[in-house]
C-alpha cells in the first residue's frame, strides 16, 4: 500500500481513530547480480623445466639405422629419409628430426646423431631432407609440404618399420623448427600439400620442440635485415608484398586449442631468430590452452644442438627428453 493511502481520505462520512504510523519504506529491491563472465578454461600444463640431468652419450651408431627411404617424388626428385630404430620389436614412438639452414641449405645427415641417440632412448629418430629453396625454384610452401608428406609417409607404413603412428613428435633447429612447429599448429591447414602423392594418412603429431625456431613471418614481425632477406628467398618476394603467404606458413597464426603439445628452447641473445618469436608463440598457445613450456638459454645465441654440450644448454636437452617421454612414453624403457 502507498503511503496516500494511510488514514482517514476527505470522503469519509465519520471521523476515525489515529491513523497508525506510517510504515517504514521498504528497502528498494536488491538490484540482480551480474552474470559472472565465463569462466577461463584450466590452464594447460606444460613439462616443467628440468634444470640437471645426466644426458645421454652423444652417438652416430643407432641399433638399427635403415638409410635412403624415399617418402616423396615431388616433380620427379626423390625425398629421403634414414630410419634408426631401437633394438627391440616396437612399435616405437618416432621423432622426426629436421636440419636447419635457412630452408636453403643442410641435410639430413647433420642429424644423423640426434637420430642415433634417441634410438638409444627408445625413440625411433627419422632424418629427413626436404626441398631447398634454389633461386625461383621451390619456395614456399614446399618445404612444410614435404615435412607433412614425411610424416603421412611414416604413418602409413608405421606397422612395417614397426612404428606407432599414434606416438610421433617432431624437432627441428631453426628452419627446421619452424618446420616442426608448423606440423603441431597446422596440420589441419589446407593448400600446404603440394607435391606430395599420398594425402590419405594425417600429418597431425602429438608433440614438437623447436630450437630457436622463427614462428611469426608476418611483415610486423621484427627481424634483421639479414634475417629478412632469408625470408624473402623462403617466399619468392617480401613478406611486405605478399604478407599472405608470409601468413600461411607462420606457425604461430595457425594456434589453436587442438594443437600438439610445444617445446621452445630459445637463446635470450639470439640475433638470428629473436627471442621474442619465443615469447609471443608462448603466448599464443597458453590463451589458446594448449601445453607449452619455453626453456630460456640466457645469452645463448643461434645454433646449439639438443644432444650438445655445455652446461648453459643442459635445461634445454634435459627439458626436452623429459617432454619426450611425457608425451611419447616410449614402452621399451
Amino acid at each position: 500500500m502507498s503511503l496516500s493511502a494511510c488514514g482517514a481520505g476527505p470522503e469519509d462520512p465519520q471521523p476515525s481513530s489515529p491513523p497508525p504510523p506510517p510504515a517504514a519504506p521498504s528497502a528498494p529491491a536488491a538490484a540482480p547480480a551480474p552474470e559472472s563472465p565465463p569462466a577461463d578454461p584450466p590452464a594447460a600444463v606444460g613439462t616443467p623445466i628440468v634444470q640437471q640431468c645426466v644426458p645421454p652419450t652423444r652417438t652416430e651408431t643407432a641399433p638399427r639405422l635403415q638409410e635412403g627411404i624415399v617418402y616423396s617424388r615431388p616433380g620427379g626428385r626423390a625425398l629421403a629419409l634414414d630410419l634408426a630404430r631401437p633394438a627391440g620389436a616396437g612399435p616405437h614412438p618416432v621423432v622426426l628430426v629436421f636440419h636447419g639452414g635457412g630452408w636453403s641449405a643442410g641435410e639430413r645427415a647433420h642429424v644423423r646423431d640426434d637420430i642415433a641417440t634417441l634410438a638409444t632412448l627408445g625413440y625411433a629418430g627419422a632424418a629427413v631432407d626436404y626441398r631447398l629453396v634454389d633461386g625461383r625454384r621451390d619456395t614456399s610452401p614446399a618445404q612444410v609440404a614435404d615435412a607433412r608428406c614425411a610424416v603421412r609417409y611414416l604413418r602409413g607404413h608405421a606397422a612395417e618399420l614397426g612404428l606407432d603412428p599414434d606416438r610421433m613428435a617432431a624437432l627441428g633447429y631453426s628452419a627446421g623448427g619452424h618446420l616442426a612447429l608448423m606440423l603441431a599448429t597446422g596440420s589441419d591447414v589446407s593448400g600446404l600439400d603440394a607435391g606430395c602423392a599420398d594425402v590419405s594418412t594425417s600429418p597431425h603429431v602429438r608433440a614438437a620442440i623447436g630450437y630457436f625456431p622463427p614462428v611469426d613471418l608476418r611483415p610486423e614481425a621484427e627481424f634483421s635485415r639479414p634475417a629478412d632477406g632469408v625470408i624473402t628467398r623462403l617466399l619468392g618476394t617480401t613478406r611486405r608484398r605478399d604478407p599472405a603467404a608470409a601468413a600461411l606458413v607462420s606457425p604461430l597464426v595457425h594456434v589453436d586449442g587442438g594443437d600438439a603439445s610445444v617445446l621452445l628452447v630459445h637463446g635470450t641473445a639470439d640475433r638470428v631468430v629473436p627471442y621474442q618469436q619465443a615469447l609471443d608463440m608462448q603466448s599464443a598457445l597458453e590463451r589458446a590452452g594448449v601445453p607449452v613450456t619455453l626453456v630460456p638459454i640466457p645469452e645463448g645465441q643461434h645454433g646449439f644442438r639438443l644432444f650438445g654440450a655445455g652446461a648453459r644448454i643442459r635445461p634445454g636437452t634435459c627439458t626436452a627428453l623429459a617432454f619426450l617421454r611425457a608425451n611419447l612414453a616410449p614402452r621399451d624403457l
